[in-house]
């Protein structure tokens, strides 16, 4: 989806030659949320919520997603990113705020912790798996036979998951 914001972060990479995921971009970014969030008059406010979310979703994590996935640094305002809540603070008979706003939670939090030798192991599988099939010329399903025996753990589904990625 094509938006004001989204056409802003592209001409600020665009006039300073930047990529996307550069930590000045991700700057801007911020910057623009904050003015956003800055210049909100109430909950109602639905379309400058709605591009704080986007900036949020769309650009924010999206590209802390991207870092990731491709093991590069990722900068802490962008690590220690929470998403926007708006709370009106309007006080019930029990003073109380009654009504709230609440963007999407922060994505990639929770889970079960990866294997710390996942990496290693998933190189030496296909490296197994190499020298079954081409050096010592089993067919696939019994090299694959051979790999479930030798890596325990793991199911047949999953070592034919790590052959393929």
């Amino acid at each position: 989806m094509r938006n004001e914001y989204d056409y802003r972060i592209q001409r600020f990479c665009e006039s300073g030659q930047y990529a996307k995921h550069e930590e000045e971009v991700i700057d801007f970014a911020f910057s623009l949320r904050d003015k956003l969030i800055n210049d909100l008059e109430d909950e109602n406010d639905t379309i400058r919520l709605k591009y704080i979310k986007w900036i949020e979703d769309e650009y924010l994590l999206a590209t802390k997603d991207f870092m990731i996935q491709h093991e590069l640094n990722v900068p802490d305002n962008i690590n220690n990113f929470k998403s926007f809540t708006y709370e009106h603070q309007i006080q019930g008979f029990d003073n109380k705020p009654i009504e709230k706003f609440i963007t999407k939670s922060d994505k990639n939090t929770g889970g079960r912790p990866e294997e710390p030798d996942k990496k290693v192991k998933k190189k030496q599988l296909r490296s197994d798996y190499y020298d079954l099939t081409s050096n010592k010329g089993y067919k696939i399903s019994k090299a694959l036979e051979i790999l479930e025996e030798k890596y325990a753990p793991w199911k047949r589904s999953t070592i034919e998951t790590y052959l393929k990625k």
